[in-house]
């Protein structure tokens, strides 16, 4: 599968996007600097420059991809009400991107479930929910 991932340099977007090349998927994942973009390619994971703030991009990658794993967080404390509005918006718009489509959007996991939800690509949202929740 073609997988969209964001926060795919940070901590656990990276073993997740690892997990998921292991399990033989495809990854694009978000970067915000020519650096992380670099970072990426050396994973031989595709960068796709951009940010958590541009909905429309993120919007066109999720229905490009056959799947979304969500991990980014924009980790300002000094403003943390604005990164939970970026974060709400960024789900919203991930939502409308997929519905009906299908595919799934998977939120990150603890570490010992990123097996799982690398095999759990193929499940639409609502069959994982049920099963995992």
């Amino acid at each position: 599968m073609h997988v969209f991932l964001t926060g795919a340099t940070g901590y656990v977007g990276s073993r997740v996007g690892k997990q998921l090349q292991a399990a033989g998927h495809t990854v694009v994942g978000l970067a915000r600097t020519e650096a992380s973009a670099n970072k990426l390619r050396q994973l031989g994971i595709e960068p796709l420059l951009g940010d958590l703030q541009d909905t429309k991009l993120l919007a066109q990658a999720a229905r490009s991809a056959d799947g979304v794993i969500h991990t980014a967080f924009i980790h300002d404390y000094s403003d943390f009400e604005g990164a939970i509005k970026v974060e709400e918006t960024v789900i919203a718009t991930f939502v409308e991107a997929l519905a009906e489509s299908g595919k799934p959007l998977l939120p990150p996991l603890e570490q010992d479930c990123w097996e799982i939800q690398a095999i759990a690509l193929s499940m639409t949202v609502k069959s994982w929910h049920s099963k995992m929740c």
